[in-house]
Order: structure tokens, then sequence, then C-alpha cells
């Protein structure tokens, strides 16, 4: 879907009407909790959005439009929240958020922009040369994550009620590292302290981000870490096994023909991802049952029970029970 200004901006004029319809009286205990160390609660978020609006999306189109020397974006402060929003409450919160996307929306139609200021460029500190055009659709689709952040957050506040019904809804399970990662709202780099090196992510080529999503989750029952909005074309997705804690697979969505061509060939025809489980029939037969495409039975070797499968794309996998 391309990006058209009319179509962007009825998203962008929506948003505050749904928050509030959603959050406006709540109790306490809906939007103060979080997912956990290092993440946002509702409150959080919506001292976000409110700071964006201040400081980002219109301040960076106005530079870009005024065609100076200078057209290199401030950094953006991801925790200016925490000071702006103190002694607030979350209805005041979205007010002032009303006002500024209602100022910052008329802003925006006074320019009356046409194709040649939509493709007018920008410097962002960490992607460099980008277009009006993107700045204006990451706009929205930054409204759409944070929507989903503040569905995803309220409703792991019933994680445990939901009793069995947990293993039907994905939503609860779903994780998100805010602060130990690079932005996926602004691209800007968090502090962090020094991190022992070990192996976070292996990047796996996807065709495209859904379909991928729905196999890793549907078929072999991963989790979703992290699905977050960079660009309009491009999300940063991980999915991992529910017993990994460290190492994850990264979506990436092929972008040239030459990684298009290398999807379903990450292991030049042999097995290059390894399953470990604690229980090989019962999640040989669970895989089986859910569609998975084994190459063949399973076989015991030195090392373990084994048996290898192909994923939606053609790459080898080994499940795999160790002795």
């Amino acid at each position: 879907m391309n990006f058209e200004l009319r179509d962007g901006t009825a998203v962008l004029a929506r948003t505050p009407h749904a928050l509030r319809a959603l959050l406006a009286g709540l109790p306490a205990a809906w939007t103060t909790p979080n997912e956990g160390p290092e993440t946002w609660s509702v409150f959080d978020i919506l001292g976000h959005l409110g700071h964006g609006e201040r400081t980002d999306w219109i301040p960076r189109a106005r530079m870009i439009l005024a065609r100076g020397d200078d057209r290199r974006f401030a950094p953006f402060d991801r925790f200016a929240q925490a000071r702006e929003s103190e002694g607030k409450s979350l209805d005041t919160l979205l007010e002032e958020f009303e006002t500024l996307r209602t100022e910052n929306l008329a802003t925006l139609e006074s320019w009356r922009l046409g194709e040649a200021e939509l493709e007018l460029e920008g410097e962002h500190p960490d992607f460099g040369r980008v277009t009006l055009r993107q700045l204006l659709a990451t706009w929205v689709a930054h409204d759409l994550g944070h929507l989903a952040q503040i569905g995803r957050v309220m409703a792991k506040q019933y994680r445990d009620a939901v009793g069995p019904w947990r293993a039907y809804l994905p939503i609860l399970e779903r994780e998100t590292q805010v602060t130990a990662r690079r932005s996926a709202d602004h691209g800007d780099l968090p502090r962090s302290g020094d991190v022992v090196p070990h192996l976070a992510n292996v990047a796996f080529l996807v065709r495209e981000y859904d379909e991928a999503l729905l196999y890793f989750t549907e078929s072999l029952g991963f989790r979703v870490l992290e699905d977050s909005p960079l660009t309009p074309d491009k999300r940063w997705v991980r999915v991992a096994p529910r017993g990994s804690h460290e190492a994850a697979l990264l979506l990436a969505r092929a972008a040239t023909p030459e990684q298009s061509a290398a999807i379903g060939k990450q292991g030049g025809g042999r097995v290059v991802f390894f399953l470990a489980t604690d229980d090989f029939d019962r999640d040989y037969l669970a895989m089986r049952a859910r569609g998975v495409q084994f190459i063949e039975t399973p076989r015991d070797e030195p090392y373990g029970r084994v048996a290898v499968f192909e994923d939606l794309y053609g790459n080898r996998w080994d499940l795999v029970q160790h002795r």
C-alpha cells in the first residue's frame, strides 16, 4: 500500500478518538501496569505519543520543507514522558494529545503538500536521507503500532485469569524489550551498560512478514518477541521457541533479487536450523498434526532422536532430543 496523504491523515485524525473511547475513565489497574522490567504502561505510551506530537513529526516536517542547508533531525528522546507526564492524570494526557494532534493536522493541511514536497528529504541521525513521504507514513504506522501495544499491555493483565484459553490467545505471549534494542519508533539508540557478548538474533529471510509469522506461531508454536514498524515497508520482527531465552530469529523480508533467490536456501540444501526438545514424540506428533512437513521418519543417532523437516520456504531443520 503506497502512502497517500488523504488516507494517512484519516488514520491520524481518528487516533485521539480511539484512545479516548478505550481509555478515558478506566481504573488505574488497566493503565499503570506494564509488561515487566524496562517496558511501558498505557500511561507511559500516552506520554510518549504526546511528546512525539511536540517534538517529532511536525517539527521534522517543517525542517524538511524549509529546505535549509542543515536538515539533520535532532535525536528523539524516547524517555521524555517520564518527566513530562509526572503529576498528570491519564485523562489530562488524553486531552493534551488530542489538542496537539488537532493542531498538527491543521498545520499539515495548511501546507497543501503535493508530490514534489513529499519527495523532499531530511537527514535522520541513524537512517540518513529520508523523504517527507516516509516521515508522514511512519507517523501513521507509529500510531497503529502503539495502539496495538496498548491492547497487548492491557490484555496481558488477564494472562493468568483466562486460564486454559491462554493457549489460543497469542497476544498474551508477545513480549517487547523497550530499552534493550534500537528504537523501532524513531531509530534512536538507547543508552545501555556493558553487555556480555551473546548471540541475540539470526536473520531468517522471508517473502512476507505475516505469512512467516503465521507459520512460526501456528505451525511451529513459536512466540512473537517483537513486531514493530521501522519504516512503511520494513518491520522488526523477532520470534523464538517458547523454551528459548536468548537467541531469536529475526524475520527479514527479502529486499533485493539476491535476497529473494536465497529464501529457503540459507543452508545450501543441508540442515541449517536445530530445534531442540525434551520430548521428541510429543513435539513430533504435535508438529505433524499442525501440518509441518517432515521429510523422513524419526531415527535414533548416537547423539539423540532426530527427524528432519522443511519450513514453509524449504529450509531444513532438525527436530532433535539430545541424549
